[in-house]
């Protein structure tokens, strides 16, 4: 299966930032949990530390570790140690 086109990827990331605007996550987190891993992973690379974490954050645990694996080291990096200090905070 081919990644998405690059007009649907930008919908999706337009789709983030309007639920990082409004705060309104929970029709987002249906629609990242039914994206390829991959394309996910080309969004939250796109979006800051915080946003990034935040939006990690609604993806459901089988496609989380996937999308970490088809991440950047840099990004699965700060995803991972500010998941970790929010563990122990």
């Amino acid at each position: 299966m081919e990644h998405m086109s690059m007009i649907a990827l930008e919908i999706l990331e337009q789709q983030v930032h309007d639920a990082l605007e409004y705060g309104e996550f929970e029709g987002l987190a249906e629609t990242l949990n039914t994206q390829r891993p991959a394309d996910v992973a080309d969004v939250l690379e796109r979006l800051n530390e915080d946003e990034r974490v935040q939006i990690f954050q609604l993806l459901e645990s089988e496609l989380a570790g996937e999308v970490l694996t088809e991440m950047g080291s840099h990004a699965t990096r700060e995803i991972i140690e500010n998941l970790t200090s929010e563990a122990v905070g």
